[in-house]
């Protein structure tokens, strides 16, 4: 058999990648259709309104954290246990770092290869001290309970599937998304 380098390869990892972005961002609108008016103060509150959506922000990670599409899905399914343990957590200004928080915690469970703290700090625009307090507090809120069985993961994978039928694609606008010069490079895996 012939080597399949070059285009077949680079054709692979960008429909890999799509795939990745489009389960972020479906995660994201998974997170809005949880969102309460009045929402707790907690780690995951941030001060201000943040400059991105919520799903511009997804498929930025989908993008540059290089982890599976089954750590997407398990992070839907580490929010969606956060929402039953406290609904009130999930506020316009905390889905952003609820993401962030869960798909640290779902990528770490699920990929063998993960990376440096201080890599996903800058995709996710966040410090190092920040990025553990969020990754603590979904695994205390969870009692460490993080294992998705197989028909949890597939009950999930199929919701997430089927969302774009129930939500209206949001309207194009222009992207606000600073480009992180880390993220452009490929990431070194930590010892």
């Amino acid at each position: 058999a012939e080597y399949m380098g070059g285009d077949s390869c680079n054709g692979f990892l960008q429909r890999t990648q799509m795939a990745e972005i489009t389960t972020a961002t479906k995660f994201a609108q998974l997170l809005k259709l949880k969102c309460v008016t009045f929402a707790n103060n907690s780690v995951f509150t941030v001060a201000n309104t943040l400059p991105i959506t919520l799903e511009d922000y997804a498929a930025r990670l989908g993008q540059y954290l290089f982890c599976s599409e089954s750590a997407w899905i398990v992070a839907a399914v580490i929010a969606s246990r956060l929402s039953t343990v406290d609904e009130n957590l999930f506020g316009e200004q905390s889905l952003h770092k609820i993401l962030a928080g869960c798909i640290i915690v779902g990528l770490k469970f699920t990929d063998d290869t993960t990376y440096e703290h201080k890599y996903y700090c800058e995709c996710f625009g966040i410090t190092k001290a920040e990025l553990e307090q969020i990754e603590l507090a979904v695994l205390q809120i969870l009692h460490f309970r993080v294992f998705v069985d197989e028909s949890h993961f597939n009950e999930m994978k199929s919701k997430l599937s089927n969302l774009s039928n129930l939500i209206p694609p949001p309207p194009a606008k222009k992207r606000c998304i600073r480009q992180l010069t880390v993220c452009e490079q490929s990431p070194t895996t930590a010892d």
